[in-house]
């Protein structure tokens, strides 16, 4: 078996995917670092998790499937046949299915498994993804994504029973709130602000899609602390949002927070 994981906390780089040789009957595993669960320390929820996501590409996938199916997911058109985002497959399975679940896909001949990891739409494993399951997916790829790859330790909440709204230790900078719905409309990429801290750090982490939203395709807003952007909801003291509004949307979509940690300024 040829296993592609990563040592510590780095994803695989896209370019990490390009020199791979595939084969005949072996195969091949895509994984990032599994997240760590944070409710020991914040019973209630939140997580940690990666990031290192170039582009969320979602080419030969469609919700109206399951992604067990080759209609749901495609094995010989978009993103598992490209070996540049093949990548974001993983981050799709990840952000879908539970810890526990794999995909089995077969491209040109060799065996892909796609492991699950956080499970905000359990459902699309065997069934079809409705529109909250494309919404959570949409807020979990673009959270995770970055446009110049590196990856960054990343702290989600969100008002979603596998997140969670508790604090995770030390992750204390609110970076933004990403929404929107790539499935229904690949434009529907938006992120509303977060801290001017925030702000700060992304840039010297080497974040991206908040600090530069048109250089990953988002539309940036700055009013996430209006009513009539976001619906505000108070956790331990924070105030976070659940769900936020696009311009020209009637309804709101389901939101997903980032927080970053300062100590990563020095890492």
């Amino acid at each position: 078996m040829v296993s592609l994981t990563t040592a510590g906390c780095d994803a695989p780089s896209d370019e990490s995917l390009d020199g791979i040789e595939f084969r005949e009957g072996e195969t091949t595993t895509f994984t990032t670092p599994k997240r760590t669960d944070a409710r020991d320390d914040s019973p209630g929820g939140g997580l940690w998790i990666n990031n290192g996501l170039s582009a969320p590409s979602i080419g030969g996938i469609d919700p109206a499937y399951p992604l067990s199916t080759s209609q749901g997911m495609s094995e010989t058109e978009g993103v598992l046949v490209d070996s540049e985002s093949r990548i974001a497959a993983q981050y799709l399975v990840e952000c879908a299915l539970p810890s526990g679940s794999v995909i089995e896909k077969v491209v040109d001949g060799e065996t892909v498994e796609l492991e699950g990891q956080i499970g905000l739409a359990p459902e699309w494993e065997d069934g079809d993804c409705d529109e909250d399951c494309q919404q959570w997916v949409t807020a979990c790829m673009l959270a995770r994504t970055n446009v110049n790859a590196e990856t960054i330790q990343l702290s989600l909440r969100a008002d979603h029973p596998v997140i969670g709204l508790a604090r995770v230790k030390h992750y204390n900078v609110y970076e933004g709130s990403f929404y929107g719905n790539i499935f229904a409309d690949p434009d529907a990429q938006f992120v509303c602000a977060g801290s001017q801290q925030g702000a700060a750090l992304d840039h010297l982490v080497g974040r991206t899609c908040s600090s530069d939203p048109a250089a990953c395709g988002f539309e940036l807003y700055q009013d996430c602390n209006q009513a009539t952007r976001c619906t505000q909801q108070t956790n331990g003291g924070d105030a976070l949002v659940s769900e936020c509004h696009a311009d020209g949307d009637a309804s709101p979509y389901h939101t997903i927070n980032v927080y970053l940690r300062a100590s990563d300024v020095s890492n």
